[in-house]
């Protein structure tokens, strides 16, 4: 794990069980996209008074080279555990539809240059339309 990792729970015990399923997604993160060089997750149980209907809160922090991403998710109100768990598999795969839009718009950006290179020294429509041929000539020609 490249990735460094901080872990907060607020208004609830440290659960080592929570722990280690955020540790297997970071695993997960940095083998989908090795630029994510922080992440911290913050864990939030309700307080005691608060509605019924609200449930455990995961908020997660991803700094890559070049970019921040932040991903919240609320899960419903369970028993204690699992639904700090729910939570935190909703904010990861929140994460990573993030960097999948994060890499499509990276990859869109690289096309567009390279194709802006290639125009460079000919006309707009020639480099649109026409095909390169990459072969090697048969010979010299005989005039």
């Amino acid at each position: 794990m490249d990735t460094m990792l901080e872990v907060v729970f607020r208004n609830m015990r440290p659960s080592f069980h929570i722990r280690d399923r955020i540790e297997d997604y970071v695993d997960k993160l940095d083998r989908f996209d090795d630029r994510i060089q922080e992440c911290r997750v913050v864990v939030q149980s309700p307080r005691h008074r608060q509605k019924k209907t609200e449930g455990h809160q995961v908020t997660v922090h991803a700094a890559l080279s070049n970019k921040k991403i932040v991903v919240n998710s609320q899960a419903p109100q369970r028993r204690a555990q699992d639904g700090a768990a729910f939570a935190v598999r909703g904010a990861f795969e929140g994460l990573m539809r993030r960097l999948e839009e994060v890499a499509k718009a990276r990859q869109n950006e690289a096309n567009q240059k390279a194709a802006r290179v290639l125009r460079r020294g000919k006309p707009v429509e020639a480099a649109a339309g026409s095909r390169v041929s990459r072969r090697k000539p048969l010979g010299p020609k005989a005039t």
